[in-house]
């Protein structure tokens, strides 16, 4: 009897992992901002990112991608105007390798750049093992669930909160301090 119900709990606890998981699936389907066309309602942090990818299919000619440094490499307006080249800065403050990894592969899912800057600032990044491997398992979370980066959407979308938007140009903020 007591095998039973210790073979009953183990099953409860295997039916639990799928159903989570398509909860989860679901979620992030519904508060994806790429696919609602809301970049307006993503942090600060990833705007950049999302703005970049809800933009028409290939419409970028040139890509940047790095963490802070990179969103103050190049100003697309003057691209555009001196050379007709069309750029976004796909950067994050901070952003790892692992996030450059996922940023680029969701990129590449609708644009197809001439070229790619990679600010390497993140490859000689002083950072512990540990931490990287954090990084890692975090950022491929929020790959394949966007509703953990994105949590706090659901104010946005029943009206509790108002969305923000933030201003730039294609990436690049501009910075009034040193």
């Amino acid at each position: 009897m007591r095998d039973f119900k210790r073979s009953k709990r183990w099953l409860e606890i295997l039916a639990f992992i799928p159903v989570c998981v398509c909860i989860l699936l679901l979620f992030s389907y519904c508060f994806d901002p790429v696919r609602t066309d809301h970049a307006e309602r993503v942090n600060e942090r990833d705007i950049y990112v999302v703005s970049a990818l809800t933009q028409d299919p290939d419409s970028i000619d040139v890509a940047v991608l790095g963490d802070s440094e990179a969103l103050v490499l190049l100003w697309p307006k003057q691209l555009w105007e001196d050379a007709n080249i069309s750029s976004y800065i796909i950067g994050q403050s901070g952003q790892s390798v692992s996030e450059s990894y996922y940023v680029l592969n969701a990129f590449f899912e609708r644009q197809s750049p001439k070229v790619v800057f990679f600010e390497a600032d993140t490859l000689v990044d002083d950072s512990n093992e540990r931490r990287e491997q954090i990084e890692q398992f975090n950022s491929a979370a929020y790959h394949f669930f966007p509703i953990f980066r994105h949590h706090n959407e659901w104010k946005e979308m029943t009206g509790i909160k108002e969305a923000s938007p933030i201003e730039h140009d294609r990436g690049f903020g501009e910075r009034k301090k040193i």
